[in-house]
C-alpha cells in the first residue's frame, strides 16, 4: 500500500511546547497515512516535551533534541533527512484536520504540483476558531505579505536546492521560502478544504513579536524589489510594501483607539485614522481602510 501512495515528510520544529505538541504529533499519526515520514526537530526543550516525545517513538522517523540556531536552522536540518516526494511542516502548536495527508496526497496523484495549499482555522482552539481563507495573490503582493497559511501549504521535496529557510531570519522564514517558490513555479495549486488548524496563543510567535515580523517581511519584500529586472515589478512591490506600513498604522491606531476611554482622546485616534485613509492610494480598491474608518466611527457614538 506505501507504494501507492506517495511519501510524505512531516517536520515537527520544536522547543518547549508541552502543552501542545502531544495532540500536534496525533493530528498526524491518528491520520494513519501509510507512507508518511515524521521527523522532530527539538532545540532542547526543559518542558515536558521530550516525555511526550517518548511516547511516540515508534511512529517518528527521526528525532534529535539539540541546541539550534532558531527555527529556520530547525527546518533545514530536518527537511536534510526528509525522504519523502511531499514535503510538509507542522510547528508544535498547530494541529492537521483529519485526512488531510489523504486529500493532499490525491491531489498529487491526479496532477504533480510543485506546491499547493488549503484553508486553514486559527483561534486559541477549534472550537474558538476563524476561517483563513485569503487567496494568493499576484507576485508583487505576495512579496509584501504572505497571503496563505504555512500550516496548509505542502510542495514538493525536489522543487528547490536546499537548504530551503533562511536561518538569518527568526519568524518569516516561510514566507521567503514561499516567495522562491512562486517566482521559480508561479501560483500554487489551490485545494479547497480546510487543512489545518494554526493555534494563536500568550507564547506563539506571532503574538509575542508582531513588530519584528512585520519588519522582516517588509525587508524581504524590498530584496525581492531590488533583484527585479521589471522596472514595473520593482515598483509595484514596492507599492505594496507601502500599502502594507500603512494597514499596520491604521491596525495600531484603532487597536489604540479601542483601548482608550477618554473621547477626546479617541477622536484624536479618529483623526489619525482619517489622515492615514485620504493619504492613502489604495482606498479606491481596498476596502481594509475604510473598514477600519467605519469601526472607529462606531467606536465614537458607543
Amino acid at each position: 500500500m506505501e507504494n501507492i501512495y506517495p511519501k510524505i515528510s512531516v517536520v515537527i520544529p520544536s522547543f518547549n511546547q508541552g502543552s501542545f505538541i502531544e495532540e500536534t504529533i496525533l493530528s498526524i499519526i491518528n491520520q494513519k497515512y501509510p507512507n508518511l515520514e515524521l521527523i522532530i526537530i527539538d532545540a532542547l526543550s526543559t518542558d515536558s516535551t521530550l516525555k511526550i516525545i517518548k511516547k511516540y517513538f515508534n511512529k517518528i522517523n527521526y528525532f534529535v533534541s539539540e541546541k539550534d540556531n532558531g527555527q529556520a536552522h530547525a527546518l533545514n536540518k530536518g527537511f536534510k533527512m526528509a525522504s519523502g516526494q511531499i514535503c510538509s511542516y507542522l510547528n508544535s502548536d498547530d494541529t492537521y484536520i483529519d485526512n488531510i495527508l489523504w486529500k493532499i496526497a490525491e491531489q498529487y496523484k491526479k496532477n504533480k504540483f510543485k506546491w499547493i495549499y488549503t484553508d486553514v482555522l486559527f483561534g486559541n482552539s477549534i472550537k474558538n476558531s476563524t476561517y483563513f481563507e485569503r487567496r494568493i495573490s499576484s507576485f508583487e503582493e505576495f512579496c509584501a505579505i504572505q497571503t496563505i497559511a504555512q500550516q496548509g501549504v505542502f510542495w514538493e521535496n525536489n522543487s528547490l536546492k536546499k537548504p530551503w529557510f533562511d536561518e538569518n531570519l527568526m519568524y518569516v522564514m516561510d514566507h521567503k521560502f514561499f516567495i522562491n517558490l512562486y517566482k521559480n513555479f508561479g501560483k500554487p495549486n489551490y485545494l479547497n478544504i480546510t487543512g489545518a488548524f494554526f493555534r494563536i496563543h500568550g507564547n506563539s510567535k506571532t503574538s509575542k513579536f508582531e513588530k519584528i515580523l512585520f519588519d522582516e517581511r517588509k525587508k524581504i519584500g524590498l530584496e525581492y524589489a531590488e533583484l527585479s529586472d521589471n522596472k514595473y515589478q520593482k515598483n509595484k512591490i514596492k507599492l505594496e510594501i507601502k500599502r502594507l506600513d500603512l494597514k499596520i498604522k491604521m491596525h495600531k491606531t484603532y487597536s489604540d483607539m479601542l483601548a482608550c476611554k477618554k473621547l477626546t482622546i479617541k477622536i484624536k485616534f479618529f483623526l489619525e485614522m482619517l489622515i492615514i485613509f485620504i493619504k492613502s492610494p489604495f482606498k479606491k480598491r481596498d476596502l481594509f481602510f475604510f473598514g477600519y474608518l467605519k469601526k472607529s466611527i462606531k467606536l465614537l457614538v458607543m
